[in-house]
């Protein structure tokens, strides 16, 4: 899940965003949606978002 930080520029200039990395799963995918749903209620539409990357072998173990 990715989001961007409201308001907030790095010395350059540029918005600073944020994320958290989960293993994918059904899971993780039902409990990401939920607050990637609630977020953007409380905090604008698009605000956050499921953000999909290959990951390296054994980045999660």
């Amino acid at each position: 899940m990715a989001w961007s930080v409201l308001l907030r520029k790095d010395a350059a200039g540029n918005t600073i965003s944020a994320s958290a990395w989960e293993p994918d799963d059904a899971i993780a995918r039902a409990e990401l949606a939920r607050i990637i749903e609630v977020a953007n209620q409380n905090y604008g539409a698009r605000s956050h978002w499921l953000e999909e990357r290959s990951s390296r072998r054994g980045l999660f173990v």
